[in-house]
């Protein structure tokens, strides 16, 4: 994975894309903010004369320790931070703390990742402490390299900035038996929904939560065609044709690897129970709808 030249390495890499897509501009907000509380951090460490990937913990004793020069130095560099970035910490660390808990303060900030208190009311636009921090700061922000597939090393020519972000993990894990080969039809050959006794009468699903909606049928015809979807739809609500795609897989000798599932000069499209159901309606109000040559 990319590393910068600060040594810190990405985890993951995420397309561009989905921030203006999904309109959550807040997004780009985050990482930058996590990033420069860790460039600052480092600033701190090598102030107080540590090394600036210090990974140790320290004691109050430790903090108390360091000389009154650099220890001033390093606070006055958190605290500048502080005031562009949370006016809350600053105010708390200045104003309501005495000069013990003051070294507790610090021993946290250099044990723990560093911690930003940033209110939905805070007093300053997020774009404007964006602002601030590029004056006042030089964060890490360059080429990245990587190990290409060839092996070599590549350095990109564009600035990119590895920065730490919180991500949730959705759970999306299924714990039912979801997967339908032929889903339950009704007394008029369509598809039907479970009842009470479905559900517990198989350890499986009889009836797939949803085939196709409005979305995915648009999706799968930008993509596959009209003929994909009437495919599809027909295998699913066309009794014959799942007859027909049983037999067949039953009767191959290589059922694995079938050239040709369903022959359509036998069992054409237009013929599933839904679109049968819908003429006969149409037929009944005094029209009928026949398919025209596509031009």
């Amino acid at each position: 994975m990319p590393i910068d030249e600060d040594g810190n390495r990405a985890d993951i890499i995420s397309g561009p894309d989905s921030i203006p897509g999904r309109m959550n501009l807040g997004r780009l907000y985050a990482p930058y903010f996590n990033a420069a509380a860790r460039d600052v951090k480092k600033m701190v460490l090598e102030a107080f004369g540590y090394d600036r990937n210090f990974k140790g913990k320290v004691t109050i004793e430790h903090v108390a320790a360091i000389p009154k020069e650099k220890y001033d130095l390093g606070v006055s560099i958190m605290l500048k931070f502080y005031n562009i970035i949370s006016e809350r910490q600053y105010r708390e660390f200045t104003e309501n703390l005495n000069e013990e808990e003051q070294l507790h303060w610090v021993m946290l900030y250099i044990n723990e990742p560093p911690y930003l208190y940033i209110p939905v009311d805070s007093e300053k636009l997020l774009d404007e402490v964006v602002v601030e921090i590029e004056k006042n700061f030089k964060l890490v922000y360059g080429p990245v390299s990587y190990v290409g597939r060839s092996g070599q090393k590549v350095t990109t020519k564009n600035k990119f900035r590895i920065a730490p972000l919180y991500m949730m993990l959705l759970d999306k894990i299924a714990d039912a038996w979801l997967s339908v080969d032929i889903g339950k039809h009704s007394n008029f050959g369509i598809l039907a929904a479970m009842n009470r006794m479905d559900k517990h009468s198989t350890p499986w699903r009889r009836t797939p939560p949803r085939l196709f909606g409005e979305t995915e049928s648009q999706l799968y015809c930008c993509y596959g065609g009209r003929e994909m979807i009437a495919e599809l739809l027909d295998r699913s609500g066309n009794i014959t044709s799942q007859k027909e795609i049983a037999k067949k897989i039953l009767h191959e000798p290589n059922p694995t690897n079938i050239e040709e599932l369903l022959d359509r000069d036998k069992i054409p499209l237009g013929n599933a129970r839904p679109i049968q159901i819908t003429q006969h309606l149409f037929n009944c109000a005094g029209f009928r709808v026949k398919y025209g040559e596509e031009k």
